[in-house]
């Protein structure tokens, strides 16, 4: 092979190598969710993907009430919808991925108790428990690729936040990865699309 091919060759081969890039698909205190407060394990359905939530409320995340602890009253974390205390509060959002989205990650600030399910599985290993004041990125769980959904099938996030008195607060953010910044700008497209229940 000539040096010409070569040098070719090395520069198809650099061009073609595409960064993996971790970003967020929805930040915290995103709009679309459907809610509900109710008995502790009341519709306990509810994380099955055909359970029909079209009769739950929607809003903007997070939800809980507006005093208590420092995240319950801070500007644009400050609960936009109120959940009464000693209950569970139930949180659904169906949204799209573009093909190639990978190694997605949920971080939730809670309190008390959250579990989390991507596509009726449990990702969070049963409800995870953060006592006292929530705090952002405290509780992280991560999504298996194989159970990710590529448009235009949809994926569903489901949470059982529970608070055992005081205040309550739930708000979550989801971080995927991505190979470039086509697939990125794509996903943000995506992203916005609110889906009805």
């Amino acid at each position: 092979m000539t040096q010409l091919a070569v040098t070719v060759l090395a520069i198809s081969l650099t061009s073609a190598v595409v960064e993996a890039t971790e970003f967020e698909l929805l930040p915290y205190s995103s709009n679309g969710y459907a809610f509900s407060s109710v008995r502790y394990d009341g519709l306990s359905e509810f994380s099955e993907d055909d359970f029909d939530y079209s009769f739950f409320p929607t809003g903007k995340m997070p939800f809980g009430t507006a005093f208590g602890c420092a995240l319950n009253v801070d500007g644009s974390l400050t609960p936009n919808q109120y959940c009464p205390i000693q209950t569970d509060i139930l949180v659904a959002r169906p949204f799209y991925l573009v093909a190639g989205i990978s190694d997605v990650r949920i971080f939730a600030a809670a309190d008390d108790r959250v579990q989390v399910f991507f596509n009726e599985v449990d990702v969070s290993g049963g409800m995870r428990v953060h006592d006292n004041c929530p705090e952002l990125d405290s509780l992280a769980f991560n999504v298996p690729n194989s159970i990710l959904r590529f448009y235009p099938e949809v994926n569903h996030i489901k949470i059982r936040a529970r608070d055992l008195g005081g205040a309550s607060y739930i708000n979550i953010r989801i971080l995927g990865t991505a190979a470039g910044k086509a697939m990125i700008s794509q996903q943000r497209a995506l992203s916005g699309q609110l889906i009805l229940p």
